[in-house]
Protein backbone atom coordinates (compact mmCIF):
# COMPACT_ATOMS: atom_id res chain seq x y z
CA UNK A 1 0.00 0.00 0.00
CA UNK A 2 3.03 2.32 0.79
CA UNK A 3 4.85 1.62 -2.64
CA UNK A 4 7.96 0.10 -0.50
CA UNK A 5 10.45 -1.83 -1.72
CA UNK A 6 13.87 -3.12 -0.67
CA UNK A 7 16.32 -5.96 0.07
CA UNK A 8 17.29 -6.89 3.32
CA UNK A 9 19.71 -9.77 4.94
CA UNK A 10 18.81 -11.61 7.37
CA UNK A 11 21.56 -13.71 9.37
CA UNK A 12 20.11 -16.30 11.67
CA UNK A 13 21.61 -19.27 14.10
CA UNK A 14 19.45 -22.01 13.47
CA UNK A 15 19.09 -24.86 16.40
CA UNK A 16 19.13 -28.67 16.13
CA UNK A 17 15.68 -28.51 15.88
CA UNK A 18 15.39 -26.52 13.04
CA UNK A 19 13.91 -23.25 15.25
CA UNK A 20 15.26 -19.85 14.59
CA UNK A 21 17.31 -18.89 17.60
CA UNK A 22 18.75 -15.48 16.93
CA UNK A 23 18.02 -13.49 13.85
CA UNK A 24 19.29 -10.18 13.05
CA UNK A 25 19.56 -7.95 9.96
CA UNK A 26 23.09 -8.34 8.29
CA UNK A 27 22.08 -6.23 6.04
CA UNK A 28 19.53 -3.03 6.30
CA UNK A 29 17.06 -1.73 3.60
CA UNK A 30 17.28 1.61 4.66
CA UNK A 31 13.55 1.46 5.52
CA UNK A 32 12.63 0.33 9.30
CA UNK A 33 9.38 -1.44 8.28
CA UNK A 34 10.83 -3.75 5.76
CA UNK A 35 14.03 -4.33 8.30
CA UNK A 36 11.24 -5.50 11.05
CA UNK A 37 8.91 -7.42 8.77
CA UNK A 38 11.51 -9.21 7.10
CA UNK A 39 13.17 -10.24 10.96
CA UNK A 40 9.68 -10.87 12.31
CA UNK A 41 9.05 -13.21 9.55
CA UNK A 42 12.10 -15.33 9.51
CA UNK A 43 11.63 -15.68 13.56
CA UNK A 44 8.45 -17.53 12.86
CA UNK A 45 10.22 -20.05 10.06
CA UNK A 46 11.21 -23.50 11.18
CA UNK A 47 14.29 -24.75 9.40
CA UNK A 48 15.56 -28.44 8.18
CA UNK A 49 18.52 -28.70 10.74
CA UNK A 50 22.30 -29.02 9.42
CA UNK A 51 23.79 -32.47 10.04
CA UNK A 52 27.13 -33.45 11.04
CA UNK A 53 28.26 -37.19 11.28
CA UNK A 54 24.32 -38.09 11.57
CA UNK A 55 23.16 -35.62 14.18
CA UNK A 56 21.66 -32.17 14.02
CA UNK A 57 23.33 -29.33 15.00
CA UNK A 58 23.02 -25.42 15.63
CA UNK A 59 23.82 -23.48 12.05
CA UNK A 60 24.21 -20.26 10.83
CA UNK A 61 22.36 -19.33 7.21
CA UNK A 62 22.07 -15.69 5.38
CA UNK A 63 18.54 -15.17 4.10
CA UNK A 64 17.81 -12.20 1.83
CA UNK A 65 14.42 -11.29 1.46
CA UNK A 66 13.36 -8.68 -1.45
CA UNK A 67 10.49 -6.57 -1.38
CA UNK A 68 9.00 -5.91 -4.62
CA UNK A 69 6.00 -4.77 -6.31
CA UNK A 70 4.55 -5.86 -9.33
CA UNK A 71 1.81 -4.61 -11.38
Amino acid sequence: RRGLEGRVVISATVSADGRPRQVWIQETSGIEMLDHAARKAIEKWRFSPAYHHGLAVDSNVVIPVVFRLEN
